[in-house]
């Protein structure tokens, strides 16, 4: 985000008290890596219960905005989503004389995780203060969008249309939380009220995929047999509904998985004062989900896995000491 027309504020700043992580200290001297765009300083500094700021959300209004090719530009402004700003000047095709506001941004854009807690409660609250926007320009909706829209019970935002000029949008300031995001991702069980709980207490949830960042499970099978063993529900993203995962975590105390954007199911559905236990790969040290745990009063826990042909081995009984120091 660069220079705008005018800027405006809602919501207020937030005081939150960030809560002692659970996690065994002998297990950080597995860490080779820290996760893109991170530092150790930041993640060690997660852990720790103090007092942390939430600032209000700061929107920028822009008058004759173009979007194009997936990213917005106004005079000095620019508001990257898709991020390839090689076809700057395409040919202007239509003009838009609607306001509106655009909840999509870069890594919403790339990422299902910040498209569940960023963008999303986003949506909800932008819904009240006129036209939502978004872009999906180059890829496909998440397999999960429709899903969750329906689940709360409210209606898509509208498509930015390609090569257009709007008379006026705006455009939310970047920031890791603000207070309104923050204020609706605590409302968001309540919303799920007209679904029906599964009852599960203990959840696992796979990632899928092929991932090339050590997030794969090498011991995945032998995790899932335990899983099932101590009386855990399986959550499969690639193959459950949106309204299947929230209704097997409204009632759950503990949900377990590698770090990864699936996990963000949970911190959308999970009961307050639940836990969520993230088996980190130790070349990619990543808490990010702790201040989304935080701010939604939930605890966070984590264990550190082991490297094994570029995959990450969580040993079991290590498990098992993290699940019941949980429980």
């Amino acid at each position: 985000m660069q220079a705008s027309s005018k800027r405006w504020v809602a919501g207020e700043y937030l005081t939150i008290e960030r809560q002692q992580a659970m996690y065994r200290k002998e297990e950080l001297g597995k860490i080779t890596g820290i996760a893109p765009y991170r530092s150790m300083a930041l993640e060690v500094a997660r852990l720790s219960q103090c007092d942390i700021g939430i600032p209000p959300a700061v929107f920028h209004s822009l008058k004759d905005a173009i979007f194009t090719n997936g990213n917005i530009y106004s005079n000095r402004a620019k508001h990257l989503i898709a991020g390839n700003t090689r076809s700057l000047f395409s040919k202007i095709t239509r003009e838009m004389n609607t306001t509106g506001v655009v909840v999509a941004n870069r890594q919403s854009h790339q990422y299902f995780g910040h498209w569940l807690h960023d963008e999303l409660p986003m949506t909800i609250f932008c819904q009240n203060h006129g036209r939502v926007l978004t872009s999906h320009f180059g890829k496909k909706p998440y397999i999960h969008e429709a899903g969750y829209y329906e689940a709360l019970q409210t209606p898509p935002p509208t498509e930015l249309d390609n090569n257009c000029l709007y008379k006026e949008i705006s455009i939310l300031e970047p920031a890791p939380l603000n207070s309104v995001q923050v204020g609706s991702l605590r409302q968001f069980r309540k919303r799920f009220s007209h679904l029906h709980s599964k009852k599960k207490e203990v959840v696992f949830i796979r990632r899928g995929g092929n991932n090339h960042d050590n997030r794969n499970l090498e011991n995945e099978d032998a995790i899932i047999n335990f899983m099932l063993k101590i009386g855990g529900t399986i959550i499969n993203p690639e193959k459950d509904s949106a309204k299947e995962i929230i209704e097997n975590l409204l009632d759950a105390k503990l949900v377990i998985g590698i770090e990864g954007s699936h996990l963000a199911n949970a911190l959308l559905s999970m009961p307050e004062h639940g836990c969520l236990l993230v088996i980190q790969p130790p070349n990619r040290f990543n808490n990010i989900f702790k201040d989304y745990c935080d701010v939604t009063y939930r605890k966070y826990a984590f264990t550190i896995g082991d490297s094994i042909s570029g995959r990450t081995h969580q040993n079991i009984t290590h498990l098992q000491k993290m699940i019941d120091a949980c429980i």
